[in-house]
């Protein structure tokens, strides 16, 4: 009985033995760096959840496809990796995607500072829920459509500023100027303004004297500036376009 014992322990050990040899072997042939350049190998290790991060990282700085690269940047589970493939991403599409979709902020900030593209930092700059992240965006916009609507439409003061400081089309300056909530940017409009019928819309409404005066003293149409000297304005914007009207009279000028 004891030796048939014993042949039962030794058995069971034998088949524990090489239970373990095949669950662990497997795993240490994982601990070295993949020693290969295929792009494909490269990323599926880098996006191997189970396998050790100096590992992962090893194979991700060997990668530079943007399309497996994108991919670890979108599907990763690990925010330092991800980090580390937008660094290496230049790819717009996929530099939109990160900024539109990463629920880490600053993983959506390094692809925002990456985009060139405008259409993307247009939707960046107006869909953000971080103000932070929608001004990186607005201070990269060029396109005056786009500013326009970061301009009129963002709730965010400080943001609609950075739009309005890169705003030249006239229209939307207008807009900003007769419309926004804020003295201090509609001054910031008016500064930026040269269209006569505008800067007399200005001169003729706005809340604040201090605005009209200053719209007042950028007009160089005569019937505006008779308009307004005519009107039931104050008395202080009549007498200043009156002021500016006899300033601009042949003879009077330089």
């Amino acid at each position: 009985m004891k030796s048939r014992s014993t042949i039962t322990m030794l058995g069971c050990c034998l088949g524990l033995a090489l239970m373990a040899s095949s669950i662990f072997g497997s795993t240490l042939t994982r601990r070295s760096p993949p020693q290969t350049d295929d792009q494909t190998t490269l990323a599926k290790v880098a996006l191997d959840e189970h396998e050790k991060s100096d590992i992962r990282m090893t194979a991700l700085k060997k990668l530079t496809d943007q399309a497996l690269l994108g991919q670890v940047a979108l599907e990763g589970n690990d925010s330092h990796l991800r980090s580390v493939a937008v660094s290496k991403l230049t790819d717009q599409a996929f530099l939109g995607k990160v900024a539109v979709e990463d629920k880490d902020g600053g993983i959506r900030v390094a692809a925002t500072r990456k985009l060139t593209d405008q259409y993307l930092l247009g939707q960046v700059a107006t869909l953000d829920l971080r103000s932070d992240i929608r001004i990186v965006a607005a201070r990269k916009l060029t396109d005056q459509t786009l500013l326009g609507e970061v301009a009129v439409g963002d709730k965010d003061e400080q943001i609609r500023s950075v739009a309005i400081r890169q705003l030249t089309d006239q229209a939307l300056l207008g807009k900003v100027a007769t419309r926004d909530s804020s003295s201090r940017l509609r001054f910031m409009a008016v500064r930026k303004l040269t269209d006569q019928s505008l800067l007399g819309t200005v001169a003729e409404s706005d809340a604040y004297s201090s605005i009209r005066l200053y719209a007042i003293g950028k007009l160089t149409d005569p019937s505006i500036l008779s308009t307004i000297a005519a009107s039931g304005a104050p008395d202080d914007i009549r007498k200043a376009a009156g002021a500016r009207l006899d300033a601009l009279r042949p003879g009077k000028q330089g």
